[in-house]
């Protein structure tokens, strides 16, 4: 089985690409939550967003940033997993 991975750049910059997402799940694969790659540009930030039915993982593999969650934030750096619950309030930078 193999997957295309659709190449999206957010209006900040970012980098996305989607590997697996719930909304897209076929046959036996049923997950609740996203997989991707994404590439974050240096200064650059999310918008406040939630996802409402899924959650993510983040797998820090280069560089440091700031991850927003609910009311709580904290500095994140390779080698470091951040799991965002479904309908969580996040920011990235």
């Amino acid at each position: 089985m193999s997957w295309e991975c659709l190449k999206v750049t957010a209006p900040n910059g970012t980098t996305i690409r989607e590997v697996l997402h719930p909304a897209r799940e076929e046959g036996d694969l049923k997950m609740g939550y996203s997989l991707a790659h994404a590439i974050f540009k240096v200064g650059k930030s999310t918008r406040p967003h939630k996802l409402k039915t899924s959650s993510e993982v983040y797998y820090i593999l280069q560089g440091k940033g700031l991850i927003q969650l609910k009311d709580e934030s904290a500095i994140v750096r390779p080698g470091q997993l951040v799991y965002v619950p479904p309908n969580a309030r996040q920011i990235r930078e």
